[in-house]
């Protein structure tokens, strides 16, 4: 007509423009909140403990951790007497019983405790599985007071601790 644009026709280049805009900034945003840069995962101690209390009261994070289940504390006994001058502890769950299972456990820096342990199997004729390198410690069952007094000044032994069992009755 006159060179004037027809004010019915629908603006196409520019309004398309502004939508893919949009939608990248979107992207950008959404990459940027996964990869940890929006939600405190990249930042330091303090502020990661602030983001995740937020969180915490928020709800997006749940407040039980898995962690391990701890055993009992352990009392050290003195039922136990031993003829030397600095004894390995024995560590019981309850002073009142008289466990008989033990976890012999071995002092640190021992070259082949697998030997080691054996021939203290051997000298006290213990009722043994063997050397336990997860726990490093032998682990014996129906032992006598008299032995775990005699096993209490090997210069092999770091502490001899009663052996807790879980309800499954494995050992913990």
């Amino acid at each position: 007509m006159c060179g004037l644009a027809d004010p019915r026709a629908r603006p196409t280049r520019g309004w398309g423009v502004a939508v893919v805009a949009t939608l990248l900034i979107a992207l950008a945003a959404a990459a940027a909140w996964k990869l940890g840069f929006l939600d405190g995962r990249r930042q330091n101690a303090s502020a990661a403990a602030v983001v995740d209390s937020a969180a915490l009261q928020s709800g997006l994070r749940s407040s039980v951790r898995k962690t391990r289940r701890r055993d009992p504390p352990r009392i050290k006994s003195a039922r136990y007497p031993a003829p030397c001058r600095s004894p390995a502890p024995v560590l019981v769950y309850a002073l009142e019983r008289m466990p008989k299972t033990f976890f012999v456990r071995l002092a640190g820096g021992i070259p082949n405790p697998d030997l080691m342990t054996d021939s203290l199997v051997n000298r006290y004729k213990l009722q043994s599985n063997g050397y336990e390198p997860a726990w490093n410690a032998l682990y014996v069952k129906d032992t006598p007071p008299n032995i775990v007094s005699a096993l209490r000044c090997e210069a092999l032994v770091n502490s001899i601790e009663e052996v807790a069992y879980n309800e499954m009755g494995d050992i913990r």
